[in-house]
């Protein structure tokens, strides 16, 4: 690149930072809330769980959440200096919130910069800010394979101190009598592209290898539904999104028929697994405003957006559906209780701060309560899970009479309280390679207390 090109680009980077400039002037303030069933105004007010209990109840207190201790070893100066500090942080974390992930410019200042580094001759991944890829921090490193998806780097960890919690759990609920499967939630294959080739490495098999390893040692049953799409000659490029790590919601389907067909052989429940197959749901694609959680890290500059699909059911379900930290019941069938239209319209206004994935299930939510009124087998399922569940648990509500959905990243109460208070005859555990590395959080999806 020559010296007057250079000068040329950096001219017009300063032009197009001023007209950015200008435009977070004029519109500040203009932001306005989206709202949908679960936060509208007017809504009831549900004080009580769909199993009588309150929610205000010792059953939801805070029990799971790790805080710093007020007074440490050292003395009062210091924990009085550490409330100042972090006090002090809380503070500057807002403003700094405020001026650049709440701007409402923000984007723009982005997507300038990475026009200019690729006019540079920067590629996707070196135009990234944090590329160190740490346990705690997985999603730093985005590559592309070679397929043409994106995908996250699967770093090395110690992942069998992680599964020491998870394996007591089992245990315990399997000693109570219970039913306990775990579903390996599979991820893309790390097939990376030529210009990746002998830089980074993905411990993906290895780190499911150990995984796998521990539930045969401990006899507890699981499903690895990555050795269910390999025996079925199923490709990621059919399963996944291209600019997100997450798996189509048609994919979703596809685990759930193998989820309920494992139920039916392991515990003699008598699910109609055929109602999984993809006729039985009217499938739409929105237009072009999908990006995934690595599309939003690289933006539109280095990948397309992308279509996404709704599938609603051609069959029909009769449900009340509670969520806890909504304090709502929504009632009607699948699309009436589970869908997010809103976040649609809000991804064709704002495709990088809505997130159309979280059109099923509205998203991650500590604790849902589904009770199918067509059902009357008095049976009750706990499906504790993460992201990828999403796409699964608002068509896994005919499988028993009650279903309860946790998302222990966002739940902050005892497991094993809420187990006992509400005696379910299956817990589903849904986890993939990601639920089990160190938590960066107060709250770790690994405590199951």
């Amino acid at each position: 690149m020559t010296k007057i090109t250079k000068y040329v680009f950096s001219v017009l980077f300063l032009a197009a930072i001023f007209a950015i400039l200008l435009t977070a002037v004029l519109s500040i303030g203009k932001r306005s809330e989206n709202t949908n069933k679960l936060t509208e105004q007017g809504a009831e007010y549900v004080g009580k769980d769909l199993y009588g209990n309150d929610v205000n109840s010792p059953l939801y207190s805070e029990i799971r959440v790790v805080s710093e201790p007020e007074n440490g070893p050292s003395g009062l100066l210091e924990s009085a200096v550490g409330k100042y500090e972090r006090l002090w942080s809380r503070y500057t974390g807002k403003i700094e919130d405020r001026l650049t992930v709440n701007h409402p410019a923000q984007i723009k200042f982005v997507l300038c910069r990475k026009y200019f580094e690729r006019a540079m001759g920067m590629n996707m991944t070196t135009s990234l800010t944090g590329t160190s890829n740490d346990i705690d921090k997985s999603d730093d490193l985005i590559v592309r394979q070679k397929n043409g998806q994106l995908a996250f780097l699967v770093d090395d960890f110690n992942v069998e101190s992680r599964l020491d919690s998870f394996v007591a759990f089992a245990r315990k609920m399997r000693s109570d009598g219970r039913n306990f499967l775990f579903f390996q939630v599979p991820t893309k294959n790390f097939e990376i592209g030529d210009e990746y080739s002998g830089v980074y490495t993905s411990y993906l098999e290895e780190k499911n290898g150990v995984i796998k390893s521990v539930m045969q040692k401990e006899n507890i049953d699981y499903l690895y539904f990555s050795d269910y799409l390999k025996q079925n000659g199923m490709e990621d490029k059919e399963l996944y999104f291209d600019t997100d790590h997450h798996w189509l919601p048609q994919t979703a389907q596809i685990a759930n028929k193998a989820l309920v067909e494992e139920l039916n052989d392991r515990y003699g429940y008598s699910i109609d697994s055929s109602i999984y197959d993809l006729d039985n749901y009217d499938i739409s694609y929105t237009d072009a405003l999908f990006l995934g959680a690595q599309g939003r890290k690289v933006t539109e500059v280095y990948t397309d957006l992308e279509s996404f699909p709704l599938l609603i059911p051609k069959y029909k379900t009769n449900l009340d559906v509670y969520y806890l930290n909504y304090r709502r019941v929504l009632s009607g069938d699948i699309a009436d209780t589970f869908f997010n239209y809103q976040i649609i319209e809000a991804s064709e206004q704002d495709k990088y701060t809505n997130f159309p994935y979280f059109f099923y299930g509205y998203g991650g939510l500590p604790l849902v309560q589904i009770h199918n009124k067509d059902i009357h087998d008095g049976k009750s399922v706990l499906i504790i899970k993460t992201s990828f569940g999403n796409t699964m648990y608002p068509f896994l509500s005919n499988i028993a009479e009650h279903v309860d959905v946790m998302d222990l990243r966002h739940y902050t109460g005892s497991v094993s309280e809420y187990v006992d208070a509400t005696d379910p005859d299956t817990i589903i555990v849904i986890y993939g390679i990601a639920a089990f590395y160190k938590s960066n959080t107060n709250i770790d999806q690994m405590d199951f207390r």
